[in-house]
């Protein structure tokens, strides 16, 4: 999806209780804090409503959330604006190279529209960590993209897992809301690939159980799968 279309409906997506809140965002949010952490850069932040988790439950010295669309630049600046550390900026060339200790991409990757372009944000990702500096980042699991989930449910026909660079559409809803965008595939290798070829190693690929509700029991396979890497 392009920064256009993301900008169109980013304040509809940030009031959906999509899974990510309950089942991603914890999980990262422990891991950072075992790192003892004290900066931060939440690359393709969105609305901001994960780094103000991450303002409400870290020490953190500085705390900066980047989205190329200005109307998720807003919402992230109206929800920051209590933390004196912490900011909402649309342009990372402003950032110093090797300023953070960790970086976070969260429901990211799906949205670059191409190999270049992947390169491009990770390779900037790489740019703004300092050495040996720790890069999470979580995505809906590429392998089990034909299973309806609790909160999103992905129109992509597995025949072309391999094909990557393939968009296809996804459904992100709860009770009350329900939008459609269009993610980009990335297969599992295509990833590491990417990874290596921008100077990071996986330390670990973690697949996230599912929530599991009373009106919609456990799916079959992950949702969601997180990537922990450190940049060498």
């Amino acid at each position: 999806m392009t920064v256009t279309k993301w900008n169109s409906v980013v304040q509809q997506y940030s009031k959906i209780g999509d899974s990510r809140r309950d089942i991603v965002f914890p999980r990262i949010i422990e891991r950072l804090s075992a790192f003892e952490i004290r900066s931060l850069l939440d690359y393709g932040g969105g609305d901001g409503l994960f780094a103000k988790t991450c303002a409400m439950e870290l020490a953190l010295d500085d705390l900066v959330s980047y989205d190329p669309a200005p109307n998720a630049v807003r919402l992230a600046g109206d929800i920051l604006e209590d933390w004196g550390f912490a900011r909402s900026i649309d342009d990372t060339s402003e950032l110093e190279g090797s300023s953070f200790e960790a970086v976070t991409f969260n429901a990211v990757w799906m949205c670059l529209p191409d190999w270049e372009f992947c390169i491009r944000a990770l390779s900037d990702v790489g740019r703004l960590l300092k050495r040996g500096g720790y890069f999470i980042a979580s995505v809906t699991h590429p392998c089990f993209r034909t299973l309806k989930f609790e909160t999103y449910a992905a129109h992509f026909d597995m025949r072309d897992y391999l094909n990557d660079g393939i968009q296809f559409p996804t459904d992100i809803f709860d009770d009350k809301e329900n939008i459609r965008v269009f993610d980009t595939h990335w297969s599992l290798g295509a990833m590491s690939r990417q990874l290596r070829e921008t100077g990071f190693s996986i330390d670990e690929i973690e697949e996230v159980p599912n929530m599991g509700r009373e009106d919609n029991p456990k799916s079959e396979g992950s949702s969601w799968l997180i990537l922990h890497c450190h940049k060498n």
